[in-house]
């Protein structure tokens, strides 16, 4: 299960799976970057925001068919027509990320942080990169840190969840407790239910892995039977 999955994208967590973030940083940055190159008072005048778009639009594309080196081009052009956007440097971030170019990766992304730091996207981004150099303790701080800013993001409060192995783990019940939190917030969402269940399940909690398999069943009925099949057996055990 993809750490930083959300619920649209249950890949894995390689650096070629970064276009649902893109997709999440272009909402609402580019609309910030828009109106700070002109499209408000007291933006730079200067700067077209047709640029902007153009710049913004053409490193999209380009990432999103792997043409890196086009990307890395349009997302730099970007970042020196709006130097105090953070949009430009979050999206180099994931370009060099997805190249395996971890350093330059997190120096743009620590960037796009000093200048939006309570972004979860730009957290999530951090927390990828330092994983993926194989330091794990400082990606779990990273989740740590956004969470206590960002209590309710789901994302994050997934890619705690999922730290149940290795020297940066949760222990079991704090896990639960994220995955608790993730049902709370997200009632619709069976991935979290499963995964809740299968951890109570594991503590020994059988009544309570089974009310979460019937509220599953309550809310999605055509949810395939199979998939609940292990869970009821361990259950009634």
């Amino acid at each position: 299960m993809n750490r930083y999955a959300s619920r649209e994208d249950p890949g894995d967590m390689v650096p070629a799976r970064v276009a649902v973030t893109v997709v999440a940083l272009t909402a609402v940055a580019l609309l910030g970057v828009v109106y700070a190159c002109g499209g408000e008072p007291g933006g730079d005048s200067s700067v077209s925001p047709a640029d902007v778009l153009a710049a913004r639009t053409a490193g999209l594309t380009f990432l999103q068919q792997d043409r890196l080196e086009e990307a890395a081009v349009e997302f730099t052009r970007l970042t020196q027509l709006v130097p105090d956007e953070a949009a430009g440097y979050a999206s180099l971030a994931l370009v060099h990320l997805r190249a395996g170019e971890l350093s330059e990766a997190e120096s743009r992304i620590r960037r796009a942080l000093e200048i939006q730091p309570d972004d979860p996207d730009h957290w999530l981004t951090l927390a990828r990169v330092l994983e993926g150099a194989g330091r794990l303790e400082e990606a779990r701080h990273e989740l740590e840190e956004s969470i206590r800013v960002n209590p309710e993001h789901l994302r994050t409060l997934w890619a705690l969840a999922e730290w149940t192995s290795g020297e940066a783990a949760l222990d079991p019940e704090a896990g639960r407790a994220r995955l608790t939190r993730i049902v709370e917030l997200d009632p619709g969402n069976p991935a979290a239910r499963i995964q809740l269940a299968q951890r109570l399940l594991d503590a020994g909690a059988s009544d309570g892995a089974l009310a979460q398999l019937e509220a599953l069943q309550q809310q999605a009925p055509d949810f395939p039977p199979i998939g609940l099949e292990p869970f009821r057996a361990t259950v009634d055990a």
